[in-house]
């Protein structure tokens, strides 16, 4: 009876902290819809596929595709730990972003781009997680060049189509 019980809490933990794991096929769809909505996307002359595929590899590399997903990262570098402003930084949810730049926590809140507070980035709603990348892509290029430190934002984008997802050609092949 005992191991019912705890089975049960452990069952009933798990679905109550809201965490599921996305498919890529599923990431893929809702990106490409997302990014056909920018107008400012739609004539950067990136080739969707090859986009896309790299975001979509970078959450699988990143995050397993967990919605729940949250990294501490140390910073080895001098210049992006004075970006931060830490030593480490706390990554949330399936695209791995920076609490403080890209949504607020208590101990960090600014400049929190998406207006998200981080735990959002967690649930299983993939639906803001999906409008704060397309929020990122906009503000880089209507605005990043116009920002007292576009750095940080340059960074984030950067790390979303920049890891170790170099032959992409085929990734969407069993979508």
């Amino acid at each position: 009876m005992k191991v019912f019980v705890l089975f049960t809490f452990a069952v009933l933990g798990c679905s109550l902290a809201g965490a599921r794991i996305v498919s890529k096929c599923e990431l893929r769809d809702k990106l490409k819809e997302m990014f056909e909505s920018l107008p400012t996307m739609r004539d950067t002359g990136m080739e969707e596929g090859r986009f896309l595929a790299k975001v979509v590899c970078h959450v699988e590399q990143r995050s397993g595709f967990n919605t729940s997903a949250v990294t501490e990262k140390a910073i080895n570098n001098a210049r992006a730990a004075q970006m931060f402003g830490d030593d480490e930084v706390t990554l949330y949810g399936l695209f791995q972003f920076p609490e403080g730049l890209v949504c607020s926590s208590d101990s960090k809140s600014m400049p929190n781009m998406c207006n998200l507070a981080c735990e959002e980035l967690t649930d299983d709603n993939i639906s803001d997680d999906i409008k704060c990348v397309g929020k990122l892509f906009t503000l880089m290029m209507k605005k990043a060049f116009m920002m007292e430190k576009p750095e940080k934002l340059f960074k984030v984008l950067k790390n979303l189509i920049d890891d170790d997802c170099h032959d992409v050609k085929d990734y969407f092949s069993d979508c």
